[in-house]
This record gives C-alpha cells, structure tokens and sequence, in this order.
C-alpha cells in the first residue's frame, strides 16, 4: 500500500509521520492551504452586540485558533456570561481553554446535525454568533435561521486551493506507485477530482482506494463514482491511521 495525504498542513504533515511510523509507504500532495478570514476584522465588534445568554458557536478547531489570535492582537477578552457550542471535543477543548468557559458538544458523532440536537429551543431565539471558514457547510445556520435565530458569521479563515499543472500532478501520483487517497473534506476531494485528467477519471476511480472521514464525503464520492471507499471513525490522525492499517 502506498498512500497519498492531501490533508492540509500541519495536520497532513503529522500524518505522514504516523503513517511511516506504522511501516507503511506515504507521501504528501496537499490540495489546500489557510489564511486568515476576512471576518475576523469585525470579530470584537460583534462581540459587543451580543448579551446575556447568547451564543458563541465554533465550527472548528481551526476556526477557534484563528479567532483567538484576533483576540490577543486586539488585546481584547472572550465574552463571559454567554453560552458556547463547538461541533466536536477539539473545537470544545480549545474554546473552554481560550475562553475560560464551559462548552458544550456532540459527545458521539461530531456534527452540526448533533450539535442542533444540543441547543435548546429557548436559546435558538437568541443571537448565535458562528465561527467558521469560508464555504463551509449551511446546514446549521440554515436550520437555526428556521428555528428564529439570528445568526452572525464570523469567517475566521480562509481555504485556498492549491493550483498544479493536471498532468503533472499526475505524474507524480503515477511515479510514486500511490494506490491509496486519503482525503478529509468535501473541499478536497472535489478538487483531488478535478485535478485528475478527463480521460483518467475511470481509472481512478475503479483502481484507487479512497479514504474518507465521514459519511457525507463517502456520499459525495459515491456519487462522483469512487468504487473502493472506507469512512474514518473520525477526521482525528490516530482513526485515519487505524483505517490504513
């Protein structure tokens, strides 16, 4: 087995290194990289709209760790007396470290269809402020705008795409013998595909395995036509490594 990582760094680095730790062949072709959200300029000023009881909602733990930057460079504190959210335990980890705050989170599966389950149906008439990336999912603001609220979004940062010439791009998976994809978003595997030449898709497609963190994106690649997908118990490294083993 010889494995491609096209998760972003330093993540996808730290995979590598697990990976190769384990005996097993990998190499890193990311497809995205961050900067800094274009919301985080108004993210202390939003902060002064919010009251009692509101809501503070972290996305991801990216999402937290770039807000937090803000904040020291503002020189300014988290708000208290509010009630935070996070869509998993790293985000929550993260927010309770940060704000001093109690978070609360999906125990089980991570998502924004169990983080909705969490709020009740009092706060969900309160503002909520999101923090997030750009282009992310719309499901939960789209059901909290449905429940009443009033949704405030922070983009904390940005995806960028990795631009490579198709071909070589190509070649490089070619020469590497690369038989395995492992890919953590929806973002990415639209764009893995993409990157593949037309009249290369079907092998891909047919011969390749593909490595997935969860049931939405094995969704999404059964419809692009990926044959051979395996879902992650989760996007943590330590679970991905368990589903190349």
């Amino acid at each position: 087995m010889t494995i491609l990582i096209t998760r972003p760094y330093p993540h996808g680095q730290h995979l590598i290194n697990m990976i190769r730790k384990n005996g097993k062949e990998a190499w890193y072709l990311p497809l995205i990289y961050f900067t800094s959200g274009i919301g985080l300029l108004s993210l202390t000023n939003f902060f002064k709209k919010l009251q009692e009881k509101d809501i503070i909602c972290s996305l991801s733990p990216r999402a937290t760790k770039y807000a937090n930057y803000q904040i020291l460079l503002e020189k300014c504190n988290w708000p208290k007396k509010i009630n935070y959210y996070a869509i998993g335990k790293t985000s929550a980890f993260y927010l309770s470290k940060y704000s001093k705050c109690k978070v609360i989170y999906p125990k089980l599966t991570e998502n924004s269809e169990n983080l909705l389950d969490l709020i009740s149906k009092e706060d969900v008439k309160k503002k909520i402020l999101i923090l997030k990336g750009n282009n992310g999912r719309k499901f939960l603001e789209n059901k909290l705008k449905l429940y009443g609220a009033y949704i405030i979004n922070v983009e904390c940062y940005k995806r960028n795409f990795i631009k490579y010439n198709k071909y070589d791009y190509l070649k490089k998976i070619i020469n590497l013998k690369i038989n395995t994809l492992v890919v953590t978003s929806s973002e990415i595997l639209h764009q893995l595909h993409n990157n593949i030449p037309l009249n290369y898709i079907n092998f891909f497609l047919i011969n390749f395995k593909l490595v997935v963190v969860s049931k939405r994106i094995s969704d999404i690649a059964d419809n692009l036509g990926w044959k051979n997908i395996i879902v992650s118990k989760s996007s943590k490294n330590k679970d991905i490594i368990q589903s190349l083993l």
